[in-house]
């Protein structure tokens, strides 16, 4: 698996949709892409084995962050409900 959190051009991202393809990697977690936003008809949105984090950072305050975390853990647990991903119009 793969997760790109960094900033710049790391990842050549048609090797790794070759990887991901051929199954030499099993996930992909990207918070970084070569165009950005985004666009809306890039195949990282719709892989299968692709997750598209919204591409934002700030201060995280640990306590709070654990009180989020644990709520929508929780309400999965219970519900089966997943929090707000992204914004595909926004394209993020």
């Amino acid at each position: 698996s793969l997760i790109n959190f960094a900033r710049g051009p790391i990842v050549v991202e048609q090797d790794l949709r070759t990887a991901l393809d051929a199954t030499h990697l099993q996930h992909a977690v990207l918070d970084v892409f070569a165009v950005e936003p985004l666009p809306p008809d890039s195949w990282q949105w719709t892989h299968p084995a692709v997750t598209v984090l919204p591409h934002c950072s700030a201060p995280t305050d640990k306590e709070s962050a654990a009180q989020i975390v644990a709520g929508n853990v929780k309400r999965y647990r219970e519900q089966g409900l997943l929090p707000a991903g992204v914004n595909r119009q926004q394209a993020y």
